[in-house]
């Protein structure tokens, strides 16, 4: 699909994971002073990056991680997540924070514990 602006391809690219995770694009995408963020649930609040154009490469900014992790603070949101690809919308990749993935991982593999424990119950 070709799109006319930057703001199209970024609004689709929201559009995209809103559906794929279930939660909801901020209004204006974020650029109210109130509410911050691309995309948000109860917990966590998401930054979505795309490009016009497919690349082989894409930069992130130490800046553009603390401003979603002092807008999630200041929106009392546990998590942030920085969602960004390389110009295919539908082929994404997140950041977060190291302490966010470890209490990912500490609940994934519960989870994973607990379905062996009843897989090997039956």
């Amino acid at each position: 699909m070709t799109y006319k602006s930057t703001r199209e391809k970024s609004k689709a690219h929201e559009k995209v994971i809103e559906d794929y995770l279930g939660i909801v694009r901020t209004p204006n995408s974020g650029a109210t002073a109130f509410r911050k963020g691309d995309l948000e649930d109860e917990l966590s609040l998401f930054e979505c990056k795309t490009k016009m154009n497919e690349t082989k490469s894409f930069s992130i900014k130490k800046e553009e991680l603390d401003k979603i992790r002092q807008e999630a603070i200041a929106r009392s949101k546990s998590f942030q997540f920085y969602i960004f690809n390389y110009g295919n919308i539908t082929e994404n990749y997140v950041v977060m924070e190291l302490r966010d993935f470890e209490l990912l991982y500490e609940a994934y593999k519960e989870l994973f514990n607990e379905y062996k424990q009843n897989v090997g119950a039956e």
